[in-house]
């Protein structure tokens, strides 16, 4: 019994878990359920992560669905928080794919916050993740990076001021002193997305800043045992196999228990036991 915390986290590759040249998978939303479960928490984590995908691809398409770079359809995030919804809350985190191309670049920092609109139009808390700083990035790179975080700290503060939101509705977080690029074992080898520690590391520290955001005078401790280290990887057929169980179902509600012709799609994976729900929908 009890309700659960529903959390969403939605974004790029770099949400999905994406490694080694996308032959797996490790989504930090596996160790976000995982670390909060460790705390006491009951939750729900729903990763959406859209690999190749721009914060502009993902307004453009916030009703429709996007097809990533991996073949996987997605909902676009409005049809995500209308159709699968209620979320307590919304991690995003996007911006990586928009850095590359100059003219997205100069809109990302705004569409980024159109994504939080969205979210906070229908009432859901955001908490925005920025991109980390890359090994991979050159000079170049990371001063178009610390760019677009000026531009987003200072779209993100306008926002919350004309909306009057205090903290629990909007939090803003630079990953830069957590997954340090010079910290090999926190990258994969394409230095530009997290290794399997890497996902672990972020996971574990947003499971303790939700907590602190939620109750800020808190006294938290762990009731359990989280896992210290990454859980198996999910293969990119896996991954492909679970955003297609997630796919609205194309005949009528009861073929969930029917044998199932070709039409129908099976019922999304939940794990109670660590309340992680992976896929997309």
């Amino acid at each position: 019994g009890g309700n659960r915390h529903r959390i969403l986290c939605y974004g790029d590759s770099l949400t999905a878990g994406f490694y080694d040249g996308g032959r797996w998978f490790q989504p930090y939303g596996r160790m976000l359920a995982d670390e909060l479960a460790a705390y006491g928490g009951r939750c729900e984590v729903v990763v959406c992560g859209l690999s190749g995908k721009s914060a502009e691809d993902m307004v453009t398409n916030t009703n429709s669905t996007l097809v990533d770079v991996c073949g996987i359809s997605w909902k676009g995030i409005s049809r995500v928080l209308r159709e699968d919804g209620p979320f307590d809350l919304a991690i995003l985190m996007a911006g990586t794919n928009d850095l590359p191309y100059p003219s997205k670049r100069c809109a990302a920092a705004a569409n980024i916050l159109q994504l939080h609109t969205a979210c906070h139009a229908v009432g859901v808390p955001t908490l925005a993740i920025a991109m980390p700083p890359a090994p991979c990035g050159s000079e170049l790179w990371c001063r178009d990076r610390e760019q677009l975080l000026k531009q987003m700290k200072h779209l993100f503060s306008k926002f919350a001021r004309d909306a009057k939101l205090n903290y629990h509705m909007m939090t803003f977080f630079d990953p830069a002193d957590l997954l340090r690029p010079d910290d090999k074992m926190l990258w994969d080898s394409d230095g530009l997305h997290f290794s399997q520690i890497g996902s672990v590391v972020l996971g574990k520290c947003l499971a303790k800043m939700i907590l602190e955001i939620q109750n800020p005078h808190g006294d938290f401790s762990r009731e359990i045992r989280g896992r210290q280290l990454p859980t198996s990887p999910i293969s990119r057929q896996q991954w492909a196999m679970k955003a297609q169980s997630a796919l609205p179902p194309l005949q009528v509600p009861h073929a969930w228990n029917t044998k199932s012709s070709k039409n129908s799609c099976k019922k999304p994976e939940l794990f109670i036991g660590r309340c992680v729900k992976l896929g997309c929908f």
